[in-house]
């Protein structure tokens, strides 16, 4: 058996707080989400326990997936027109 797991990006800023005042120095690191690195993916394998075997063998019925509302002739609801003053454009889908 494999999965994915996804493991957010991390980025590490570090830096010093200094206070003229007191002549103090205060140093700190800060680890926080990256904005400008990926998300890191990994493949992972292992063997299943029992009780993961048995959920695969057992019924597990899924929901229907939604249908945007759509009418009879499977057409996507329609939206309202964009605000005033705000550019829009429309591309056509082609059967």
């Amino acid at each position: 058996m494999s999965w994915i797991e996804v493991q957010p990006a991390r980025e590490r800023v570090a830096g010093s707080f200094t206070n003229s005042r007191n002549n103090y120095r205060l140093d700190a690191a800060f680890d926080v989400p990256a904005t400008s690195l990926p998300d890191r993916y990994y493949q992972r394998t292992g063997p299943l326990t029992e009780v993961e075997l048995k959920r695969c063998g057992a019924d597990r019925p899924t929901a229907d997936t939604p249908d945007n509302t759509a009418g009879p002739d499977k057409r996507l609801t329609p939206l309202d027109a964009p605000p005033a003053g705000l550019a829009t454009r429309t591309v056509p889908l082609t059967p």
